[in-house]
């Protein structure tokens, strides 16, 4: 799928007070393993992954308020970025903390087949794919080193651009408080955090396959 805008930026969309909340609402929970598609299977794969894709720690979140606060901000992007997806459902959110060394590698939050959501008992996801995904900063990069996310426009046209891949720096999401959107099959990536802690939140946007 070929896109003017390989992500849409909002800065100044969410009050302070909002990620203020956030961390308070994470301080009584307890950190797990980030995880990838397809790595929820055995602890040998967990190990696996973790060296060669992804190493992160998430708190997942679930609360009203905090979809209504960043859905409006969702929808404003997806219109202003011309995509116009449709979508109707949001997966819990992830709070996620880089530590120095934590990373994760190039990925699409969407796979090869759309139907990714088999869930019959499960309404609201079954027969849904990932359409758009969200990353929210909580901190300055004044607070760490590293922890940079990437996009690659993977379907550049190579006779213009000289490489099959187009790496683009995001440096917006520098910034405390602002709110990055982007179809879930682009790639991306977090380089490794060199010093300091990143913190960042995720959410990832459902609705029916495109047709």
């Amino acid at each position: 799928m070929l896109l003017q805008y390989y992500y849409w930026w909002q800065k100044d969309v969410l009050p302070l007070r909002f990620i203020e909340h956030i961390f308070k609402s994470v301080e009584a929970k307890k950190y797990q393993e980030g995880l990838t598609f397809g790595s929820r299977k055995k602890l040998d794969d967990l190990k696996k992954q973790k060296k060669l894709k992804r190493d992160t720690k998430v708190i997942w979140l679930n609360d009203t308020w905090m979809y209504q606060a960043i859905n409006p901000i969702v929808e404003s992007a997806n219109q202003s970025a011309n995509w116009n997806f449709e979508w109707n459902y949001n997966e819990m959110i992830q709070f996620g903390r880089y530590d120095k060394n934590k990373f994760y590698g190039w990925h699409s939050d969407s796979i090869e087949h759309p139907w990714i959501y088999d869930r019959p008992n499960e309404p609201f996801f079954h027969g849904k794919m990932r359409k758009l995904s969200t990353i929210i900063s909580l901190n300055d990069a004044s607070e760490y080193e590293g922890g940079e996310v990437l996009f690659d426009n993977r379907n550049a046209d190579t006779d213009k651009t000289g490489s099959p891949s187009d790496i683009m720096l995001c440096n917006e999401l520098k910034e405390k408080g602002t709110v990055v959107t982007f179809p879930s099959h682009v790639w991306h990536k977090v380089t490794p955090v060199t010093k300091g802690v990143r913190y960042s939140l995720v959410l990832w946007h459902l609705g029916w396959p495109f047709k």
